[in-house]
């Protein structure tokens, strides 16, 4: 992040997708819970995910010193990275218990909501990629990311309440250990990327202090 235009710029790009997530997992959990459905509150935590990346990135947007930047995006990512990973054997144990539970027929509400989130998130993630790159902001690439694996998966949530209303019941359970699979393999992207990145910063952060020992 270079320029005032930048932080601007990735600042409301990333207040607007933390107010529309925080929108669409309430409405996920609210669905997920009074329709007793594993897979759509799986997508809830999926999206509040991506919440918590906001958070991050607005956090850094804002409050980190420009010469140390790219550490603390670096930093970042493995948090995010760690707490996705955690989240998903969290939910992963949820589906598998969920597998044994009664069947539940989904009501269309639920659909509704899980259709109208996959297509947020396919917006999300489109508006986010196009301010990432006129911003030249890595970090809200990896957010941008985060949001078209949560569209992915509400895909999968709403072939499988679908299915669960046409008799295959088994398919919500199975759908929310998809959604946890989904979560993990972004948390490992996250670490995987932070890792590949770890030994450009000192290089980046070695030339800042060259560049600022220069002019003074």
């Amino acid at each position: 992040m270079h320029t005032a235009y930048t932080r601007r710029a990735v600042t409301r790009c990333a207040l607007m997708t933390l107010g529309s997530n925080l929108l669409l997992a309430l409405a996920q959990g609210v669905a997920g819970t009074l329709d007793a459905s594993q897979a759509l509150l799986a997508d809830a935590f999926h999206t509040l995910s991506d919440a918590l990346a906001d958070v991050a990135v607005l956090a850094t947007a804002l409050f980190a010193p420009e010469a140390s930047r790219a550490r603390v995006e670096l930093l970042v990512r493995r948090g995010l990275g760690i707490l996705l990973i955690f989240t998903a054997g969290a939910l992963l144990h949820q589906a598998l218990n969920g597998l044994a539970a009664p069947p539940v027929t989904p009501h269309p509400l639920a659909i509704a909501c899980a259709g109208l989130v996959m297509l947020c998130k396919e917006w999300m993630c489109r508006y986010a990629l196009l301010v990432a790159r006129r911003a030249d902001a890595p970090l809200l690439i990896a957010s941008a990311w985060h949001h078209r694996s949560d569209a992915l998966s509400s895909a999968l949530v709403l072939v499988a309440l679908i299915g669960a209303q046409a008799g295959l019941r088994w398919l919500d359970p199975c759908a929310a250990l998809v959604v946890a699979a989904f979560i993990a393999h972004a948390g490992m992207r996250l670490l995987r990327d932070a890792r590949s990145v770890d030994g450009a910063v000192p290089l980046a952060l070695g030339e800042a202090r060259a560049d600022a020992t220069t002019r003074a």
